[in-house]
């Protein structure tokens, strides 16, 4: 379970600091303008690292982005194994993926080698990472 966040001294620095979110803030050495900071700090909103659309839009842009930017057969190789995985979950959301769902796909095909199913997974995983970088 995850600690609250709360300021504490740094005698080294002569200053207050916090971590929120596993990054470290300087409040600097005066108590109530730290603890000021602190609660602002505490009531702005995070930023969501992946936006919450359905998987299967997103497949759809990095396709696009895809035949844009990489072979013709590159595109036709991610293609086919993420339309499989959208026939397979039409309605999931992006932010609602987890490895059980790739797994479970992966292994309903039966008569799939090693290899193949390694890529099947790594077609999704390809997909997630670059709308993660997309932002």
């Amino acid at each position: 379970m995850a600690r609250t966040p709360q300021p504490w001294y740094r005698q080294d620095r002569a200053a207050w600091s916090v971590t929120i979110a596993g990054v470290r803030h300087n409040l600097g050495g005066d108590k109530k303008q730290a603890f000021e900071q602190f609660y602002e700090l505490m009531r702005s909103p995070t930023k969501a690292s992946v936006s919450s659309k359905a998987f299967a839009a997103i497949a759809d842009a990095f396709l696009d982005w895809v035949q844009k930017h990489r072979a013709p057969d590159t595109f036709e190789w991610y293609r086919y194994r993420l339309e499989r995985f959208c026939q397979r979950y039409p309605d999931l959301l992006l932010s609602q993926i987890k490895p059980f769902h790739v797994q479970q796909w992966v292994d309903s095909y039966a008569d799939l080698t090693k290899t193949s199913k390694r890529n099947y997974v790594r077609s999704v995983k390809r997909c997630v990472k670059w709308a993660k970088q997309q932002g």
